[in-house]
C-alpha cells in the first residue's frame, strides 16, 4: 500500500504544474509522510530481527566447554578427571561421552564414568562400555538437576586420550605426561 502512495505522489509531484503551488506542497506532505512511515517501519524490522537472533541464541541447546582437568597417579595407572562448564544453566539431557586412547599404544582404559565428586546423575545398565581392546569408551548419563559434568577416566598408563560428546563445542585431545602431575589439553 505504501508503495503505491509512494509511487502516486512522486507521479504527482512530476506531473503537477509548478503554477500549482498548493497541490505541490500537499504533495510534497504526503510525500514526506510517507518516507518517515517507511523509514520507522524498516527501523521497526531491524528490531525485530534482532529480537528474532535473541530468541535463536536463547534457542539453542546448550554446550559443554573444559573447565578444569586434574591427573591422579594410582597403584597401576593415572585417573584423569574433568570438569566441564555448561553454555546455559539449564537441564542438558542426556550426555554421551566417548574416550579413545590416540596413537599405537599398549595402554588401555579400565574405567570411564561420572565424578562422585561431580553433581549427583543417573546411569544405566549400559552406561559405561569399554571396548575389547581397551581403546574406547563410551559413557551416557543424565544429570539429576543443573550441574557442572564432571568425568574420571582411568587408563594404564601414560597416552593421549581424545575425549568427544554429544555436548561438547569441540573434542578435547588430552596428553598424560611424563611426570604425572598434570594433563595437558592440545
Amino acid at each position: 500500500m505504501f508503495d503505491i502512495i509512494f509511487l502516486a505522489t512522486l507521479v504527482a509531484l512530476a506531473v503537477v504544474p509548478k503554477k500549482n503551488r498548493k497541490w505541490k506542497i500537499v504533495f510534497w506532505i504526503i510525500f514526506v509522510l510517507n518516507f518517515g512511515i517507511r523509514v520507522y517501519y524498516i527501523h521497526k524490522s531491524h528490531a525485530l530481527s534482532k529480537k528474532v537472533q535473541q530468541v535463536q541464541e536463547l534457542s539453542k541447546a546448550p554446550s559443554l566447554t573444559l573447565s578444569g582437568n586434574s591427573l591422579s597417579k594410582l597403584e597401576n595407572g593415572y585417573k584423569l578427571t574433568l570438569q566441564f562448564a555448561p553454555s546455559k544453566n539449564v537441564h542438558l539431557g542426556i550426555l554421551v561421552f566417548t574416550a579413545k586412547i590416540a596413537g599405537d599404544s599398549d595402554v588401555r582404559i579400565v574405567r570411564f564414568s561420572p565424578s562422585p565428586e561431580g553433581p549427583i546423575c543417573q546411569t544405566g545398565n549400559d552406561s559405561e562400555k569399554l571396548s575389547p581392546d581397551g581403546k574406547t569408551a563410551r559413557l551416557s548419563y543424565a544429570l539429576m538437576s543443573v550441574g557442572r559434568p564432571k568425568l574420571d577416566l582411568t587408563i594404564t598408563g601414560r597416552a593421549t586420550v581424545e575425549i568427544s560428546g554429544n555436548r561438547l563445542e569441540q573434542s578435547y585431545v588430552m596428553s598424560v605426561v611424563q611426570n604425572a602431575e598434570q594433563a595437558h589439553e592440545r
